[in-house]
This record gives structure tokens, sequence and C-alpha cells, in this order.
């Protein structure tokens, strides 16, 4: 249904239709398909733990204990609730697997492993 019929079978129903229907307990309450950008909400978070100069002042070691123990199971209360698509999985380990490795927003790091 396109959204210029929704607006007008609304006005002439006089009832309202909505493309959201918020959270509930943090997660979003969808009524359509699920698509990736309906899980920009969780790699934003995990971005969020990351910004900051936190690479920087650890080690290698430091940042593989940190990546295990907070942004890995940043998903796991959604993956709870709903089933993640596997394009999200990946960029949640693409962004986890930089961390370590060091690399930041713009400039990537090479690897110590082939």
């Amino acid at each position: 249904m396109s959204y210029d019929y929704r607006m007008t079978l609304g006005v002439t129903m006089s009832k309202f239709f909505t493309l959201s229907l918020g959270t509930y307990l943090g997660v979003p309450v969808l009524h359509h398909r699920l698509r990736v950008t309906d899980y920009d909400f969780i790699l934003d978070k995990i971005r969020a733990k990351l910004s900051g100069c936190t690479a920087r002042f650890l080690s290698l070691a430091g940042r593989v204990t940190l990546a295990v123990s907070v942004l890995a199971v940043v998903p796991t209360f959604f993956k709870q609730t709903t089933r993640l698509l596997a394009s999200v999985c990946s960029k949640i380990y693409k962004i986890i697997r930089g961390f370590i490795w060091g690399s930041t927003n713009g400039v990537r790091r090479m690897s110590l492993v082939n």
C-alpha cells in the first residue's frame, strides 16, 4: 500500500495509519517485514561504546577482552526477542573485528594474521 493511498484512506475513514509502533523494553515493535535498517539502533549502540579513544590506549589483549565481554553481548537481548538478519550479524562482527585490530571509522589498519 503506498503512502499516498494510506493517507487518502485515512482521511476518508477518519482513521490514521502509523509507520512505527514504537518500542517495548528497548526493542522496536514492527508490523512489517524486517529490514536491515530496522537494526541500525543495535549497530549505533555498539559504535557508541567504541566512540572515544579506547582502542588507542588498550593493548591487543585488552581490546579482545573488551570486545568479548562488552561488544559481543550488546545484541544478545535483541537476539532473544527477534531473529537477527545474517547481514546485520556480519556488520556487527565486522565492527568488532575492526576494533580488535585497531581500525577506526576512517582508517583501516592491517591485521597481524594472514
